[in-house]
């Protein structure tokens, strides 16, 4: 009884040895990372950053085809005399058929990978089709680059060149000078119009700038103004700027920056502290103003 037990027990640990030893190999030898520089330096995730060699599409299947080799190993084996006899008057039949299975192999091993090209490049087609279709013509350029010489990419190239200067045409009517920018810089056009409209919507721009620096120097700090407006309201710069306690260590809903502007008279007394709270970038509540006189 002892002993049936010892072998059900020894019998367990072999299958589940066999099962690790057949997923360890399944992992690391039929994987390879996407991306093994990254994998290097940064290491990876199983299975998310790997992707399956051929041989692991071959190795998963080996619960089928290795019992299946085993099988035929034996029989040869048994039948070994038969064989040789049968090798022997069929030699001619075995050769053309051993090099027709070789062809074969050589013709899927050299087709495959054309196949899986078209099929990718066919999928960046449709996708830079699609692109197109919703306007987004910077992208839908990017994804035709990639595969130029598919198709007509040259000439979806052009077209999405010729619809993207029309929409800066239209953002320019618009007065939207930053998209004019953004596409007339990605396009690099040198032509002379495109020259000019580059040049009139960054004079627009700068002078939008003017005109939103004048009016913010001339505007006292606000609950909800950015912080990086304080410095530029007419309370200019901060005298200092003091961070909560345990700033760092804290989660950004708890931290919080104290802005002051201190104001002294000739003998280096405060006459006027300015201060506000800024929170996730934004002056948070409404900013405070205290006076002191000091005897004489």
């Amino acid at each position: 009884m002892k002993r049936n037990q010892g072998g059900e027990t020894l019998g367990c640990l072999l299958f589940f040895g066999l099962v690790l030893i057949w997923y360890l190999i399944f992992r690391y030898i039929g994987h390879t990372p996407l991306v093994p520089e990254y994998c290097v330096c940064f290491g990876c995730n199983f299975p998310d950053d790997y992707r399956r060699n051929w041989f692991g599409d071959i190795w998963i299947y080996s619960p089928i085809w290795i019992p299946v080799l085993f099988l035929l190993f034996s029989w040869c084996r048994k039948n070994w005399k038969v064989i040789k006899v049968r090798l022997t008057e069929n030699r001619l039949k075995i050769i053309i058929s051993l090099l027709s299975i070789a062809v074969l192999i050589i013709l899927y091993i050299v087709i495959t990978p054309t196949i899986k090209q078209k099929i990718e490049l066919e999928n960046k087609y449709r996708t830079a089709i699609s692109e197109m279709n919703e306007k987004e013509y910077m992208t839908a350029i990017q994804s035709f680059n990639e595969i130029k010489n598919y198709k007509d990419s040259t000439k979806r190239i052009l077209k999405a060149k010729k619809d993207l200067k029309q929409e800066a045409e239209m953002a320019f009517k618009k007065k939207g000078y930053y998209k004019v920018v953004d596409i007339l810089t990605y396009l690099n056009d040198n032509s002379q119009k495109g020259k000019a409209m580059l040049s009139k919507a960054q004079e627009e721009i700068e002078t939008q700038k003017s005109i939103e620096a004048a009016k913010l120097a001339s505007t006292d700090p606000y609950d909800g103004m950015a912080e990086s407006n304080i410095p530029l309201s007419s309370w200019g710069p901060p005298t200092e700027i003091n961070l909560s306690q345990d700033y760092y260590a804290k989660r950004e809903d708890y931290r919080f920056k104290e802005y002051k502007w201190i104001t002294k008279d000739q003998y280096g007394r405060v006459t006027e502290i300015k201060s506000l709270l800024v929170q996730k970038y934004r002056v948070f509540g409404q900013p405070s103003i205290h006076h002191y006189y000091v005897n004489q």
